[in-house]
């Protein structure tokens, strides 16, 4: 039995294959929490720093801005394809371990109230040689205009798909990455600005 778990753990490296993948649920007590940290605002520490990170980012020239930019452990990234950011965790930030999952869910629930809907959630978790990777993911698309496609109309696509990834090693939280992926098909109206989005979670 235990050569067959180490078969089976040494199969999944190899392939990168997650040993684990399920739909992501929050517990009773994880949901308790994320409302007591909305109630003492507890998004506000993070908000402050991305709000930051990004005005920084903003004032670079754009063939500076396509290549990425660092500032205080956050790289923004803005391309044709896509836009967004990975925020890497300071191991030397005074936060609890929930806060950056609830940070997370958070920023899913901000683009919920652009028109968005969630269209997965899911937990991958791997094996590696000296940690367990874990990785929650809110996978959102643009709630369509069923009557704009019948008509043949082009189609307010918003800000595209967008992912939300929180990665884990060890129950340690290790980074967050937010990234909007536009629809380049002529069906579709142009992408709205990532900018506007960073200004709805500040607002």
């Amino acid at each position: 039995m235990f050569e067959f778990i180490k078969r089976m753990l040494r199969q999944q490296e190899e392939e990168n294959k997650p040993f684990l993948h399920e739909e992501l649920k929050r517990s009773d007590f994880d949901q308790y929490g994320y409302g007591i940290w909305l109630g003492i605002k507890g998004q506000l520490f993070f908000l402050e720093k991305l709000k930051n990170a990004y005005r920084n980012f903003d004032l670079k020239e754009e063939s500076w801005r396509e290549q990425g930019a660092n500032n205080n452990n956050i790289v923004f990234v803005i391309t044709p394809k896509s836009k967004g950011f990975v925020w890497t965790w300071d191991t030397e930030m005074t936060i609890n371990k929930q806060d950056p999952q609830y940070f997370c869910d958070y920023l899913k629930d901000q683009i919920l109230s652009l028109n968005y809907k969630v269209y997965m959630s899911d937990v991958k978790q791997y094996v590696r040689k000296e940690y367990v990777e874990r990785t929650e993911r809110h996978y959102l698309k643009p709630r369509f205009s069923l009557a704009a496609f019948a008509a043949g109309e082009r189609v307010n696509q918003l800000y595209g798909n967008i992912t939300i990834e929180h990665l884990i090693h060890n129950e340690e939280p290790i980074s967050l990455r937010l990234v909007c992926q536009p629809y380049s098909d002529h069906k579709y109206e142009e992408a709205k600005d990532f900018g506007d989005l960073m200004s709805c979670f500040f607002a």
